[in-house]
Parts: C-alpha cells; sequence; structure tokens
C-alpha cells in the first residue's frame, strides 16, 4: 500500500488495467456530419476520414469498475486504418483524476478535469460538459424505447504522447493506439437531439462544423475495454495535434507577464 509496490499489489493492479471495467454505465450520445476540410484537418498520421465526415458528441456516468466511479464526456471523429473503423478522440473531460490518469497513462485518451451535469427524465436527457467557466458541450435529447443492442462492440483510437522535459518537442514517438469497447446493454433508447458546442482558446470546440444531426441514443450498459497498439507516428509530425490537446500554456504565462494573471497580495 505504500509508495513502492510488493509483487503481489503489482499483480493485483495489473489485472485491473489489463481486463478493464466500466460498470454501471449510462451514455448519451449524439452523431451529426461535420465538414470533410474539418474532419481531414484535425486526423493526425496514421488515420484517414471515412467517406462521410461523420463526428460525434457523448456525456456518460459511471458506477465503479477499474477506475471508480466517474463521469465524463468527448468529442469523436469517425476514421480508420487500413481496414479498420473506429472513433479518433478528438477531446476528453473527466471529473475524477482517477479516469483522467488511467485512461491518459493507458489508452493515451486526451483527458481534461471538467463538471458534469446530467438528468435523465425517461422521455428527456440532457448532459453537459462545463470547464474554465464555459458549457463546452451540451446535449438535450427525447428518447423513446428502443432495441437492446446485443453484442454490442465500439473501436476507439488515440495517441499516447508525452512532451519533452525540456518543453522542446515531444519525449519519444507517439504510439496509435485502438480501443476495443464490449458493451453488455440493458437499456436503449433512441431519438433525436439537439447539440451545442461551445469553446475558449484551450478547448475550441466551437470550431466544429456541425452540419447535420444524425440521430442518438442513451444506452444503459456495462463495458468490457481492451487496447492495443497500432503503429508508431513520427514526433515531430504528431506535434501539433499534441500541442492541440493540451491547455495552450503560452496564454498563462502572457497573462502572467502582463499583469491580468496576477493574482492580489495584501
Amino acid at each position: 500500500m505504500g509508495f513502492v509496490k510488493t509483487a503481489e499489489e503489482i499483480k493485483r493492479i495489473q489485472e485491473a488495467v489489463s481486463a478493464v471495467e466500466f460498470n454501471g454505465g449510462e451514455y448519451l450520445g449524439v452523431e451529426f456530419l461535420s465538414d470533410a476540410g474539418f474532419v481531414e484537418s484535425v486526423l493526425p498520421p496514421g488515420l484517414e476520414p471515412l467517406a462521410a465526415p461523420k463526428m460525434s458528441a457523448m456525456v456518460c456516468r459511471f458506477k465503479g469498475g477499474s477506475c471508480g466511479p466517474f463521469n465524463g464526456g468527448a468529442i469523436y471523429v469517425a476514421a480508420r486504418r487500413g481496414k479498420i473503423e473506429g472513433n479518433y478522440t478528438l477531446a476528453m473531460y473527466m471529473d475524477s483524476d482517477n479516469a483522467i490518469l488511467f485512461g491518459r497513462d493507458i489508452f493515451g485518451e486526451p483527458k481534461k478535469l471538467a463538471a458534469v451535469g446530467w438528468n435523465d427524465s425517461g422521455e428527456r436527457a440532457t448532459g453537459s460538459i462545463d470547464r474554465g467557466g464555459v458549457q463546452l458541450i451540451k446535449i438535450d435529447a427525447r428518447l423513446r424505447e428502443g432495441d437492446t443492442l446485443t453484442g454490442a462492440v465500439g473501436q476507439d483510437f488515440n495517441y499516447k504522447v508525452s512532451l519533452a522535459p525540456d518543453g522542446i518537442g515531444l519525449a519519444s514517438d507517439p504510439v496509435l493506439t485502438l480501443a476495443r469497447l464490449e458493451m453488455n446493454v440493458s437499456r436503449r433508447r433512441v431519438g433525436k437531439a439537439s447539440l451545442v458546442l461551445h469553446g475558449t482558446t484551450h478547448d475550441p470546440l466551437d470550431e466544429i462544423p456541425i452540419r447535420e444531426i444524425l440521430d442518438a441514443q442513451l444506452i444503459e450498459a456495462d463495458f468490457r475495454a481492451s487496447a492495443r497498439a497500432l503503429a508508431t507516428v513520427p514526433a515531430a509530425e504528431f506535434l501539433p495535434y499534441a500541442y492541440g490537446r493540451l491547455p495552450d500554456w503560452s496564454v498563462f504565462f502572457e497573462e502572467w507577464r502582463s499583469g491580468k494573471g496576477r493574482s492580489h497580495v495584501a
């Protein structure tokens, strides 16, 4: 239980992070069509867009599992690598540091801390993500009972990446990963939804074009996840996308130098 784990503790931890479970889940998602040019511009090296510029937004909450209870949300871009189709995680938000560290350090998900809103009255469900005083994502869905999915599987593309210690470039070539999500769905509601995206300097979700809202669904399910490495990407090629996943620290620095970011000292 200390700072240096025993062999028994390591074995127990590795079992938890290799046979991943997210349990008691509620997942409110909406698909939409964006612009082909935008989709192509945000997909990093190693991924290609699908024929239709499809994206999706989601807000979720889970009661427990491999990283404990958490609430979160994300924006995805439909993509492929060769014959493998999945969703590239463009932005992701969590309200728990346990969930942030888990997904970021294992899968390479670009997670940030945020507040998550959720309300489900049966026929109507809403979910929201708030960060930096701005509501970045708002989903408002009207739902009806739908067919329960059997054998549902999702696949997510992510990149494991770290910055160089001296702050210039990346420490190594990023690893493109593929997470496979198997869902045991107990209930599924389907319908239509509205989607509103706002942005800040650090989270420019307002730059995402929404051309047509497609279907929405709310599923209640337990998830089983596994991930594997697909390829490495040259660090220099991925650098613009790496910085796009992170806060723009230069803004904080400039605010401090100009005096705008300094707190009052008595």
